[in-house]
């Protein structure tokens, strides 16, 4: 199931929630939407910069939807829709994930980076 794989995908990330809407599940980070499940197909929000590339890639398509909530046509300009046939490897799923945390502005990196030593001043080595 896509859900259990996205989730697995997403542990041990800090600020990341899961949320229901409309019978869909959304993972926020920070409280702002990362990655969304659409029946079998994911929803990414894609930096500017990534989306016309993104967007264009045979497996996606621009995301637009109609909100019930308040009767009116939302087509999301940085949302795409990923196919399900471009998310079968763990390798694949991995690449829309570490697309979406890239594009999010609060995203944490997704390895823990080596702190360099601080050097002393005086110190003799």
């Amino acid at each position: 199931m896509l859900a259990t794989r996205v989730r697995f995908s997403l542990e041990g990330i800090e600020g990341i929630h899961e949320k229901e809407n409309n019978g869909r599940l959304f993972f926020t980070l920070k409280g702002k939407s990362l990655i969304g499940i659409l029946e079998n197909d994911l929803t990414c929000r894609i930096a500017p910069l990534f989306y016309d590339e993104i967007s264009s890639m045979e497996c996606c398509k621009k995301a637009d939807f109609f909100s019930t909530d308040k009767n009116r046509h939302i087509n999301e300009k940085n949302i795409v829709i990923v196919s399900s046939s471009a998310l079968l490897t763990k390798k694949q799923l991995t690449f829309w994930i570490d697309h979406c945390l890239l594009s999010h502005p609060e995203a944490p990196l997704s390895h823990k980076r080596k702190k360099k030593p601080k050097l002393e001043l005086g110190s003799e080595e």
